[in-house]
């Protein structure tokens, strides 16, 4: 079980990495990042702030992450490099290390790798989508695309890097994962909003109907304990929604179409 919970929250420390990289590379004031992000209360966030405090660029802010196992891969990458290489090498990295660490084991382990698979196809489809809107080169998507996923496998990520919107919609067809038709209602929505928010939301609903059904199917295992993890986090992430729409002075109805 301890592996198991250990991998999943595992992704903060990585998405706290990222918060560190953005914070340095775009000069924000560490007040902001504490008010809005990294809450000092919260004990575990000494470093990351630490890091934000004491580092003056990019560069800086990778040599302080040295003993983190993702710090050869990002320290590898070009110190003009845009931000989004050291992002999607964080990504690499993460889904990596999960699927070998919970490769094997019981049926509790084959479904939380299950899990891990439909969140890397939701970011791969979401990748390809922006692709296809920016008009982002081929070549140029390939490199992006997170391997390890059911629907987009590792063998198949170069003709993946190819499809556009069409295409995208037929392979989610022939997998019996997705809800193909629920897919193409948000795809409808987001063109006529022209925003792949739709999208976005109905991606975030599904993988949470995953752990949702997770949590049901093996109540004696690890699972629950991540399920329970997840909607803290979810939690958290709607009443800040809430708070800063609301600051805004957006209407409740559209917040509540952003609410998980």
């Amino acid at each position: 079980i301890r592996r198991e919970v250990g991998v999943f929250a595992d992704k903060f420390a990585y998405e706290n990495a990222k918060i560190v990289l953005r914070a340095v590379a775009n000069d924000i004031d560490i007040e902001d990042v504490v008010h809005s992000v990294l809450p000092e209360e919260n004990e575990t966030n000494k470093v990351w702030i630490d890091m934000i405090r004491n580092c003056n660029n990019v560069s800086e802010a990778t040599e302080a992450m040295k003993n983190y196992p993702w710090y050869r891969t990002i320290s590898n990458i070009s110190a003009e490099a845009p931000l989004s290489e050291y992002e999607n090498a964080l990504d690499f990295h993460y889904y990596a290390y999960a699927l070998k660490a919970i490769s094997g084991g019981d049926s509790s382990m084959r479904v939380l790798r299950s899990y891990l698979k439909t969140v890397i196809d939701h970011r791969n489809v979401l990748k390809i989508l922006e692709a296809d809107e920016l008009g982002i080169p081929v070549e140029v998507r390939e490199g992006v695309l997170i391997p390890g996923g059911s629907m987009i496998s590792r063998r198949n990520i170069s003709s993946a890097s190819n499809y556009d919107v069409e295409n995208l919609v037929e392979m989610m067809k022939r997998s019996p994962r997705f809800d193909a038709a629920g897919f193409d209602e948000a795809l409808t929505q987001s063109k006529q909003l022209h925003t792949l928010d739709p999208v976005v939301i109905w991606l975030k609903k599904n993988e949470q109907a995953v752990l949702d059904r997770m949590c049901y199917l093996h109540p004696l295992s690890s699972l629950p304990i991540i399920h329970y993890l997840s909607a803290k986090v979810r939690e958290v992430q709607d009443l800040r929604l809430i708070v800063r729409g609301r600051e805004a002075g957006l209407e409740p109805e559209l917040l509540e179409k952003y609410i998980l």
